[in-house]
């Protein structure tokens, strides 16, 4: 996916999207026999209590860290390895990758779906209470009318 693809869409949107996508990672990683480092799983866990409010930017910082910390070295014997065998795996990687985008492209649609849903129920809320509202106002807009009419 292109970074252009999420211009305009909710920041929180985003995030969960983020968060998913790692997770989703991680769990691939594990199922192909490769347990990823447990900072790895907890960045993503202390990313959506951020996320939710329940976690300060400093602990995502330091959990985001650590978690590079751990990747910075398998990234470096991840590379020595991918040289020697790159084009073995180009053509299953091409396939995997274009899988991926299109599982990343509906879980995105579906969160915001998920975020158009819950707007839309805030916006009837919103409605129904300025209905009840407006009609609580009613019989003290028709005295004053009476009231004023009756005064002049």
């Amino acid at each position: 996916m292109n970074v252009n693809d999420f211009n305009g869409l909710p920041e929180h949107v985003l995030h969960d999207f983020a968060c998913d996508c790692a997770w989703r990672a991680l769990e691939q990683e594990r199922e192909a026999g490769r347990e990823p480092d447990p900072r790895s799983w907890e960045a993503v866990r202390v990313k959506r209590r951020w996320v939710e409010g329940k976690a300060t930017s400093e602990e995502l910082d330091s959990a985001a860290w650590s978690a590079a910390s751990r990747a910075a070295c398998g990234a470096a014997y991840s590379a020595a390895w991918s040289a020697a065998s790159r084009s073995a795996w180009s053509a299953a990687w091409s396939t995997a990758d274009r899988a991926e985008e299109s599982w990343q492209r509906a879980h995105l649609a579906s969160l915001l779906d998920q975020y158009q849903q819950e707007r839309i129920s805030l916006v009837q809320a919103l409605m129904g209470r300025a209905l009840q509202l407006q009609a609580q106002r009613a019989p003290v807009q028709l005295w004053q009318q009476e009231t004023d009419e009756g005064l002049f």
